[in-house]
């Protein structure tokens, strides 16, 4: 890694940082010249349009830096952190994608499961209203109607809300959505338990560095801002261990991204893992 490369690792968590700054005094205009007191006046309300703004925008930059590894690993194209030309078990059937945002992943979902040949329902989870209302803009824009739903709440109100029965899922979809997810111990079981036995869950998530002292210590270190600045995101979540411990895995696929060293500030992991 060249020194440039290194100090771009390092100031990047600052740049999102700053953006999501930025969104949020947008977002206090907004609601001063809407009079909109009662959001402006509510640390949780005020959170959901902030973060709600913040991801209109950074939905799509945050897609074009990821695409090139997501599109591959739900066309089943990925192997121990790398991108190979085999195709094998590429999302379909029931899906389910948390933390769906505005809509980011659509395209790449419909043109997955409508290269696979198989009916395929998927079932967008998305608790912040303004991502959600963009949710289901996309699936008007995209003609999606009939193959995407909706799920305006989170993953705790799926069964009461959506009659989500545990085992009646084929696949699950998290894009860099795990970090953010409230009490995600708990939230990762339940995915687990909605997964039929042979199911498949697809992650591509930020993770805690684990490697050496220095970065994983600059990476708590912003991830005391990181926090604030990013609504529910941790930058040091456990996520593959939490994943790996919740059941049992018939097979897993789930590594570091090949192109990612030890001096990576925002490393991720990512593949396949399928349920005993």
């Amino acid at each position: 890694m060249t020194f440039r490369e290194l100090l771009l690792q390092l100031v990047f968590p600052w740049m999102l940082m700053s953006i999501s700054l930025y969104y949020g005094l947008v977002t206090v205009v907004k609601l001063l010249l809407a009079l909109d007191l009662a959001t402006l006046t509510s640390w949780d309300k005020f959170n959901e349009a902030w973060f709600g703004n913040f991801w209109v925008y950074m939905g799509p930059v945050s897609k074009e830096g990821a695409e090139a590894w997501v599109r591959p690993l739900l066309e089943g194209r990925v192997r121990q952190g790398d991108i190979c030309q085999t195709v094998q078990h590429p999302v379909e059937g029931t899906v389910l994608e948390i933390g769906a945002g505005s809509g980011m992943w659509m395209d790449v979902l419909a043109q997955v499961t409508a290269s696979s040949g198989k009916a395929t329902k998927v079932y967008g989870v998305e608790p912040n209203p303004i991502s959600a209302a963009a949710l289901r803009r996309k699936v008007d824009e995209l003609g999606m109607q009939g193959r995407y739903e909706v799920l305006p709440y989170g993953i705790e109100d799926l069964q009461a809300k959506a009659d989500m029965q545990p085992g009646s899922v084929d696949c699950i979809v998290t894009v860099q959505c795990l970090c953010s997810i409230p009490e995600p111990d708990k939230n990762i079981r339940l995915l687990y338990e909605y997964l039929k036995p042979g199911g498949r869950w697809y992650v591509y998530e930020h993770v805690k560095a684990e490697e050496g002292l220095l970065v994983p210590a600059y990476q708590r270190f912003s991830n005391f801002f990181w926090t604030f600045f990013m609504g529910s995101c941790s930058m040091c979540r456990s996520t593959r261990s939490s994943i790996l411990s919740v059941g049992s895995w018939r097979a897993v696929d789930l590594e570091r991204r090949v192109d990612e060293g030890p001096l990576s500030v925002i490393p991720h992991t990512m593949g396949t893992l399928q349920k005993a």
